[in-house]
C-alpha cells in the first residue's frame, strides 16, 4: 500500500493445500513497501519425491497494513544440465540524466547443477521484450556495453544464455533512465494584494522517483483549484484547462485575482513544475478571500454559534493530540459561548479573523476578553494587503477574564485587515483560553 504500511510475504510449498502443511521453503520472507509491483523470482527448491505440490504466496504482514496485491505467477521446471543464469546483472543510468545506461553482467561458468561449462556461451539481451544485443562469449566472461533509449522512463532488461543446446532462466532488472519528472514544489506562500495574489515557492530538490533532475530546465505552472466533496470527504480538483500562468522560469509570480468578492473562506492555487520529461504532481497553496466584513464587527459566540468566518492553525504536536481551537461555554458576558484554545502539550495555536474593512475609521480598535487556567501568552498580529505586522500587542492570560484593547489606527487606510491571535503555551497538559466579546470598531461605536 505504501512505505508507511509495509506488507510481508513468503512463498512456501507442500503436498497438502493447508497452511500448516506447506513446509517447504521456496522464497524467504520479503518486505513489500511500495505501490509499484516488485518481481520476486529466480528462486528454486527441490523435493524428495514425485507427486502433486501446491505452491503458495503466504501473507505474513503485521495486522492493519491495508492492502497487498500479487499477480503474474509462473513456475518452471529446471534442467540441471542447463547453464545457470548470468550473475551481477546491473543497468546503471547515466549520472547526468542522458537517455542512456551501461549494462553489465557475467556470463555463467557452470550449469545449474554446478558442472563446469566447457563450450562457448551465447547470450541475448532484451529491453522491454525487444532484443538489443546478442553475442557469444567464453564461460565466465564479463560483458559491458552502453544502451541508448528514446525517452526517459523505466525500462526492464532481461538476459538469457544458451550453451550446448540448453537455455538458462532469464535474469532481469528494472531501471529508470534519463531525467526524472520533478518532485512537487515546496513551501508555497500566497500574499493577498486585493486585486491580485503574490505566489512564491521553492524549487524541487529531487525527482519524483528519486532520480536525476536539472533545475535549470524547470518551468512552472499555476492553476485554479476547486474543492469538491465526495462521500463526506473533500478533495482538491485542479483545473488544468484554464491555468493562471504557464512556463514560468522564476519561483514566484503575481497573479491577477480579485480577492475581495464572494463569501469569506479559503481559495486554493496549485503549482506544478515541468521539464523535458513531464509535469510534477500538484502542490497547493491557500489564501483567505471574500468580501470584507464591514464595521462595526462583533463576535460574541453566543450559545456556541459563530456569526462570521474564522480560521485557525496549530503546531504539529497539538494537531496530533487533537489540541487546537474549539467552541467553548465559558464566557465573560454570560452568553454561554466563546472560542477556546485547548493545548494538549506545549506549543501554539491561532484564532484568525476574516477580512474586515476599516473604511477609513479615524481610530479603529480591536477588543476582546480573555482568560485561561494556565499562563498563556496571546500575541496579536495584523495582515493587510501590504503584508504582515507581527507582535502588534501581547497579553498574558490569567484565571479571570480581562479586557484587551489593540489600536488599529495605523491600518485605517488599508483596504482591509485580518487579525490573528496566537496563543503560546509553555506547559503540557490540557489548557484553554477563552475569547469572547471580540470587536473591531471605533471607540464611540462599541456595542
Amino acid at each position: 500500500y505504501s512505505e508507511n504500511y509495509p506488507e510481508r510475504i513468503e512463498v512456501v510449498a507442500g503436498k497438502v493445500a493447508k497452511a500448516s502443511e506447506l513446509t517447504i521453503p521456496v522464497i524467504a520472507a520479503t518486505d513489500v513497501a511500495t505501490k509499484d509491483f516488485i518481481k520476486v523470482s529466480n528462486n528454486e527448491f527441490t523435493v524428495t519425491e514425485d507427486g502433486t505440490y501446491f505452491i503458495a504466496v503466504h501473507a505474513i504482514s503485521d495486522k492493519n497494513q491495508f492492502y497487498l496485491y500479487v499477480d503474474n505467477f509462473s513456475v518452471a521446471e529446471l534442467d540441471d544440465s542447463a547453464p545457470a543464469a548470468v550473475s551481477d546483472l546491473a543497468v546503471v543510468a547515466d549520472a547526468q540524466g542522458a537517455n542512456k545506461a551501461t549494462v553489465s553482467f557475467t556470463v555463467p561458468a557452470q550449469t545449474i547443477a554446478g558442472a563446469a561449462l566447457t563450450e562457448a556461451v551465447s547470450y541475448v539481451v532484451k529491453r522491454d521484450g525487444e532484443e538489443i544485443k546478442a553475442e557469444t562469449k567464453a564461460a565466465g566472461e564479463t560483458v559491458s556495453f552502453e544502451d541508448a533509449v528514446e525517452a526517459a522512463g523505466y525500462y526492464t532488461y532481461s538476459v538469457i544464455v544458451s550453451c550446448a543446446g540448453k537455455t538458462s532462466e532469464a535474469a532481469d532488472v528494472k531501471t529508470y533512465i534519463g531525467y526524472d519528472t520533478p518532485d512537487v514544489v515546496g513551501n508555497i506562500t500566497i500574499a493577498d494584494k486585493s486585486s491580485s495574489v503574490d505566489i512564491a515557492w521553492e524549487a524541487p530538490t529531487k525527482g519524483a522517483e528519486g532520480y536525476v533532475i536539472n533545475p535549470a530546465d524547470f518551468k512552472y505552472n499555476i492553476y485554479p483549484v476547486e474543492i469538491v466533496e465526495f462521500w463526506g470527504m473533500t478533495f482538491p480538483s485542479t483545473d488544468y484547462e484554464n491555468p493562471y500562468a504557464t512556463g514560468l522560469t522564476e519561483t514566484s509570480a503575481n497573479v491577477a485575482f480579485d480577492t475581495n468578492v464572494g463569501e469569506m473562506g479559503f481559495t486554493y492555487f496549485a503549482v506544478t513544475t515541468t521539464n523535458t520529461t513531464g509535469e510534477s504532481d500538484d502542490a497547493y497553496g491557500v489564501v483567505v478571500t471574500g468580501a470584507p466584513y464591514q464595521m462595526p464587527f462583533a463576535e460574541s459566540v453566543a450559545g456556541g454559534e459563530l456569526s462570521y468566518w474564522w480560521g485557525t492553525s496549530c503546531d504539529s504536536n497539538n494537531k496530533l493530540l487533537d489540541g487546537g481551537l474549539y467552541l467553548g461555554e465559558s464566557a465573560s458576558d454570560g452568553d454561554g459561548g466563546s472560542l477556546q484554545m485547548i493545548a494538549k502539550t506545549a506549543g501554539w495555536m491561532t484564532v484568525e479573523s476574516g477580512k474586515i474593512a476599516l473604511a477609513g475609521a479615524v481610530n479603529p480598535v480591536f477588543t476582546f476578553d480573555y482568560s485561561g487556567d494556565v499562563a498563556a501568552q496571546l500575541t496579536v498580529s495584523v495582515i493587510t494587503p501590504k503584508g504582515v505586522k507581527d507582535n502588534v500587542a501581547t497579553f498574558t492570560a490569567g484565571a479571570d477574564f480581562a479586557p484587551a484593547t489593540v489600536s488599529l489606527a495605523e491600518f485605517a487606510n488599508e483596504d482591509w485587515v485580518r487579525v490573528f491571535i496566537t496563543g503560546t503555551f509553555s506547559g503540557s497538559g490540557n489548557a484553554f483560553v477563552d475569547l469572547s466579546l471580540i470587536h473591531i470598531s471605533e471607540p464611540t461605536r462599541r456595542v
